[in-house]
């Protein structure tokens, strides 16, 4: 029996080795690639850094608050995209919305979710001064629009989902770029592969039309001044992909780059037309990095930056025609020392200038200021160390002053916020969303995706169970 049971693992891994057996292609010769080095030019001045959700140390009541994306909105305040638990470590987690004036004090803050884990990945201001966010709640591709005020105004879901990222669209609607796992165009061992989706909705948020693009997620999406869309997705056999379509989804052409491990994060549109497009990428080692492409999506140059532990999380356009990215990196692992870094590099990819935090957090979103400055979104955590798995955390705004080699104009800085802390207003809850189908809509209701998860699971063990059975009767013909 032993025998029996070595043999069928070994076959097991076997047919598993081979369906995940692929050459590894590396990132074509480019140079010019970003050197490793602790010497960066130093950037702008850290003004001041504020909480905008309470810590909550309570015995049993841990609070943790994850920051998603950040934006300055028209009134010199800033919108916070995230998720939420409420108050509690059993709760699963919520849509988290924060408005906060010029100086990260708290105006108002709206948490609204489903059943499940629920999360918001982008946010941006509309054509009326409101707020459109996309996400996944209860694993659906969902998006929610609000007034200035965060009252709902709509809120409509589209597919089985990780991911969605929202832009509006020249005509008032909405493109909202992620994934499907409905229907499972790709199946592996360990279950469905998302499919690269996109939809577009009128300002309403109704569905005018979908298109999926192969396997993938998308994390980005931008509409081109020539017509059509531009999105950024990762696949897990390639690592980067370029998607051009037109005006109505069709797909003209497609661009990877990149490594079966290289992921994207984000993407803008250059001032020459082409793309620059953010990640974990390998050039000359494995770690942050930018490629800039022409406007048909080939490579120009890609650059690494920082050390191979940092970890990429959101990059903007600049308004000198450079570009900013954050991320974290892990400097001294003996010591546990965690920096935020932010760079600052020039429209060829050269670093300016680098900002180096050691606050112990998660740097997650970055964006220019009205003033020239820089606002910096953070999640910070700490632990319990006899229970591990009780934590808390805390999202924080850091504002930078402009920097003195930026040549933009400024405007009045705004006034440094007192260091005491400001009272949060309470979560005002917003009634979970209901699934509203398009009625151009053909896609099922499943649950995503653990039903095909645990459909390949079961297939795997029927074929384990016959070769089981196979063996056992050849040893038993095989027996005098």
């Amino acid at each position: 029996m032993k025998k029996t049971t070595s043999a069928l693992s070994l076959i097991l891994i076997t047919l598993f080795l081979i369906a995940n057996f692929e050459l590894k292609d590396s990132f074509p010769p480019i140079t010019g690639a970003a050197t490793v080095s602790s010497s960066y030019p130093e950037g702008p001045q850290l003004l001041w850094n504020k909480t905008i959700s309470a810590w909550n140390e309570t015995a049993g009541q841990y609070t943790r608050s994850f920051a998603g994306e950040i934006i300055q909105a028209s009134d010199g305040g800033y919108v916070v995209a995230g998720g939420t638990n409420g108050s509690s470590s059993r709760d699963w987690y919520d849509w988290w919305l924060v408005k906060t004036d010029s100086n990260a004090n708290v105006e108002w803050q709206k948490s609204f979710g489903g059943s499940g884990q629920d999360f918001t990945y982008s946010v941006i201001q509309t054509n009326d001064a409101g707020y459109a966010i996309a996400g996944t709640m209860n694993g659906k591709a969902t998006a929610v629009k609000i007034d200035s005020a965060g009252n709902m105004q709509w809120s409509k879901t589209y597919s089985n989902s990780t991911h969605a990222s929202i832009i509006q669209t020249s005509d008032g609607g909405y493109a909202i770029a992620g994934d499907d796992y409905t229907p499972p165009s790709y199946f592996t061992f360990f279950g469905p592969s998302p499919i690269i989706r996109l939809v577009k909705t009128d300002a309403l948020g109704n569905e005018e039309w979908s298109r999926n693009y192969g396997e993938g997620t998308a994390h980005s999406i931008v509409q081109i001044s020539a017509g059509g869309y531009v999105l950024l997705a990762s696949e897990s056999k390639t690592g980067l992909v370029l998607i051009k379509t037109d005006l109505l989804g069709k797909q003209e052409w497609t661009k990877t780059y990149g490594t079966r491990d290289d992921y994207s994060l984000s993407m803008v549109q250059a001032r020459d037309g082409g793309f620059v497009l953010f990640g974990m990428l390998t050039v000359d080692h494995r770690g942050p990095g930018l490629i800039k492409t022409d406007a048909a999506g080939n490579v120009l140059w890609a650059k690494n930056y920082l050390r191979e532990r940092a970890i990429p999380s959101d990059m903007i356009s600049a308004s000198d025609g450079g570009y900013i990215f954050c991320a974290t990196e892990d400097w001294t692992i003996e010591e546990g020392d965690v920096f935020f870094e932010i760079v600052k590099v020039d429209s060829e990819g050269n670093i300016s200038w680098v900002i180096s935090l050691a606050e112990g957090s998660a740097g997650m979103s970055v964006v220019q200021t009205f003033d020239g400055g820089y606002a910096l979104l953070e999640t910070r955590t700490l632990v319990d160390y006899q229970s591990w798995e009780d934590y808390y955390s805390a999202v924080w705004i850091m504002k930078t002053e402009k920097a003195s080699s930026d040549p933009t104009s400024t405007v009045a800085p705004t006034p440094t916020p007192t260091p005491t802390s400001t009272p949060i207003p309470t979560l005002s809850p917003i009634p979970s969303p209901e699934p509203t189908p398009s009625p151009e809509s053909t896609l099922e209701t499943v649950s995503f995706p653990t039903t095909l998860f645990i459909g390949s699971a079961i297939a795997a063990a029927v074929v384990g169970l016959g070769l089981l059975v196979c063996l056992n009767k050849r040893k038993g013909s095989k027996s005098p």
